[in-house]
């Protein structure tokens, strides 16, 4: 009983640091989408010039 409960909690944890790596990755990804934007932004900006 208490073996399970402890493979239970150990794959919780492993759950939770999955889904803490995945935020990180959101993040990066959306980071580098807005890095993206800006960029086309400008340069929008500078052939209508």
């Amino acid at each position: 009983m208490i073996h399970s409960m402890e493979q239970s909690l150990a794959e919780v944890e492993e759950g939770v640091q999955l889904a803490n790596n995945a935020d990180a990755a959101i993040h990066k990804i959306r980071e580098g989408a807005h890095k993206v934007v800006d960029v086309v932004q400008e340069l929008s900006k500078t052939i209508k010039q």
